[in-house]
């Protein structure tokens, strides 16, 4: 399969390079930042990709708790197609994290607990969350609320209740995990993201493509 690069959980202190509206190449600047390759060889070994010296950021952290915390979930967009890769030369980077949640009021207040307790402030349309109980919860999913979870210290989360082209049971049931720093990531399956990004067609996805394509 194709190699676009490697996720970059610590990018602050990289190199940037040609922009792409959330996702761009970039070369690393440090030796910290030059991470292992995420996927191994072909028998499904893989590596990992983050320095034993650093403490985790927090959207890795959500990542992980809401694996342990056995919330139905799958990781989308650019951040999950970066988990496929391999090549170690190029890396591709992006300023946010898109979890589909599956859309059901228990699945997304545990996924909201996650957040709040990873210290992420969280909006909806526009306006701070405050307490979800489950008439709210049952509001949100009736709007197919996108809750945008922010931290000082880590990547954006987007918090999703549905991801075209495809419903949340064809996601989940074509989800790869990859262990990480102690943990799991459950991302979603590499031709379904892409496929997403096609159909969805905004600028930003087609520069992902773009640049997808060009490494």
């Amino acid at each position: 399969g194709r190699t676009p690069g490697r996720v970059l959980y610590w990018g602050r202190e990289a190199e940037k390079g040609t922009s792409c509206d959330g996702a761009e190449t970039a070369a690393y600047a440090g030796r910290r930042q030059d991470l292992a390759p995420l996927l191994g060889p072909a028998r499904g070994r893989t590596l990992s990709p983050y320095p034993r010296r650093m403490s985790r950021p927090p959207h890795l952290q959500v990542l992980l708790d809401l694996s342990r915390a056995r919330v139905p979930f799958v990781l989308v967009g650019a951040m999950a197609a970066l988990h496929y890769a391999r090549e170690s030369s190029t890396a591709l980077m992006t300023y946010d994290a898109d979890i589909l949640v599956r859309p059901t009021p228990r699945a997304l207040g545990a996924a909201i607990k996650v957040l709040k307790k990873g210290g992420y402030k969280l909006s909806a349309g526009g306006e701070p969350l405050g307490p979800t109980d489950s008439l709210l919860l049952k509001r949100m999913l009736e709007f197919k609320a996108v809750v945008r979870a922010t931290h000082p210290k880590g990547l954006a989360i987007d918090l999703m209740l549905e991801a075209r082209p495809y419903p949340f049971q064809a996601w989940f049931a074509k989800r790869r995990r990859f262990p990480v720093a102690g943990g799991t990531v459950v991302c979603a399956d590499l031709k379904m993201v892409l496929e997403a990004k096609r159909t969805v067609g905004r600028p930003k996805d087609k520069a992902f493509l773009a640049a997808f394509r060009a490494v």
